[in-house]
């Protein structure tokens, strides 16, 4: 779960927001860019790295509170990719379990299968 990403209010399109809220996704490959400065009137060479993570950020759904506290719901698919599916490592808050499972909502009555997701505290070892 990171706060990285958002849905624009108008068009719905994936965006970078770091004001968003956590949102869970699966973290594909992990990706290390280095970055080699050299100051003006200097001959030493300046080594700065940056990981970054590719991740898939998990689709909204429209009943994402239907479970308490700290339990969602999200979509069985995924965002379409782009560039907020590269996130600095630094932005990712906590891992997370999640199952697709079919989830019977009431009062509509409808099962639907979706993906339920649960945020594990920072304290828990795994």
């Amino acid at each position: 779960m990171a706060k990285w990403v958002d849905n624009d209010l108008h068009t719905g399109a994936i965006r970078i927001s770091p004001s968003a809220p956590n949102r869970p996704g699966i973290i594909q490959e992990f990706i290390t860019s280095d970055v080699i400065l050299q100051p003006i009137n200097s001959f030493k060479k300046i080594k700065i790295s940056h990981v970054l993570a590719r991740v898939k950020w998990l689709s909204k759904y429209p009943q994402k509170h239907y479970f308490a506290y700290p339990t969602e719901v999200w979509g069985v698919g995924y965002e379409h990719s782009s560039e907020a599916q590269f996130i600095p490592i630094s932005r990712i808050a906590m891992r997370a379990v999640f199952v697709q499972h079919p989830v019977r909502f009431v009062p509509l009555r409808l099962t639907e299968r979706v993906t339920v997701v649960t945020p594990i505290s920072p304290k828990v070892r795994i």
